[in-house]
């Protein structure tokens, strides 16, 4: 059992959802926790009281603490467990910082969400946390083999379903008004639900498909458009490759000028089998010449779901072992504080 510390479900969703569980060893359960008022007060006196929690007895269980940033809010509670957190916690996750504003993170947190050139690990950032990609909502019920249909008896070529919350999709929009490939002849072909404006809450007295019905349209069809929201990575690619259908994104001007620079550099270096356009412009071109090779498209989405298990279940062996290592650490030598550097970790991840 690993106690994970929390005040936000959306941010918790690989956790809430026993994702990593599932891809991993499975001898981990993550249970998730109310944060500890303590520590986004500034007032735990030592990394004890921060941990104590009348369901999680402190020697007995590895501790997580998803420290969430959302745009410009919240920074003095960032901060104060971002200070602190590698004493408190086995494991430090910063999520929800969509716009890569968080590189003091670096040296202190483990994992992040959200990736981005400087702030996740790599030669150029040697020091900087690892990369946790979002996984599927946790409104997203877990699709299981049986229900993934082959691509070639799906009934949509494609679908879209979300808010114009960016510029990027509002370009998707004029793109989908193409009458070559969008006429009314081809309508039943596709499916699309578009509303004006993001809302917190997947309600339909907030314009929105409820989730089953979402997971659904998805489980029928062959292609999942995927454009940028606040971030270029987003929730429905992981939830449209479980769905087994293939994603289409795009490496356009917003992307390239997104304070992420490159976010979606882990998935293409891991040879992600998605389909990635220069433009939406480029979308109608795409479908026409794919849309009636029912063996590409079977092909893809066979390489798409033995591409998604792969990658995820080398997450979930990179969280475990690192956690393992810091809980083993702390429990056998009484260190918990000890230092986040390259060298701890060498050999480890």
């Amino acid at each position: 059992r690993v106690c994970v510390y929390t005040r936000t479900p959306r941010q918790d969703s690989m956790w809430r959802t026993q994702q990593l569980s599932m891809f991993g060893s499975g001898r981990y359960y993550y249970d998730i926790l109310r944060s500890t008022d303590c520590v986004h007060r500034g007032t735990c006196v030592d990394g004890t009281m921060a941990r104590t929690h009348p369901e999680c007895p402190e020697e007995e269980n590895p501790k997580i603490h998803l420290l969430e940033r959302i745009k410009n809010f919240q920074h003095e509670r960032y901060e104060q467990v971002l200070s602190n957190g590698l004493e408190y916690y086995d494991i430090l996750v910063s999520t929800g910082d969509e716009y890569c504003r968080t590189s003091n993170a670096i040296g202190k947190a483990h994992f992040r969400t959200y990736s981005g050139d400087g702030v996740i690990r790599g030669p150029d950032a040697p020091f900087a946390p690892y990369y946790l990609p979002l996984g599927a909502r946790s409104e997203f019920q877990r699709v299981s083999p049986h229900e993934v249909a082959i691509s070639s008896s799906r009934k949509y070529l494609f679908n879209f379903i979300g808010s114009l919350s960016s510029l990027s999709r509002k370009q998707l929009r004029i793109a989908l008004r193409s009458p070559n490939v969008f006429n009314g002849r081809n309508r039943k072909k596709f499916f699309l639900h578009v509303v004006d404006k993001w809302a917190k809450k997947l309600t339909k007295k907030n314009g929105y498909i409820v989730p089953s019905e979402y997971r659904n349209i998805l489980l029928n069809s062959k292609f999942t458009l995927c454009p940028q929201g606040h971030n270029p990575e987003a929730y429905r690619i992981y939830e449209a490759c479980e769905a087994g259908s293939i994603p289409i994104v795009v490496l356009d001007n917003h992307y390239a000028s997104h304070e992420c620079k490159n976010s979606f550099r882990p998935l293409i270096e891991s040879k992600a089998p998605f389909i990635f356009l220069n433009s939406w412009d480029e979308l109608e071109g795409f479908l026409l010449s794919i849309e009636n090779d029912s063996d590409r498209i079977q092909q893809l989405q066979a390489d798409t779901m033995a591409w998604y298990s792969q990658y995820m279940k080398n997450v979930a062996r990179q969280f475990e072992t690192l956690l393992e290592t810091r809980f083993e650490n702390r429990i056998e030598h009484g260190d918990s504080s000890r230092s986040f550097t390259s060298s701890f970790l060498t050999g480890i991840i």
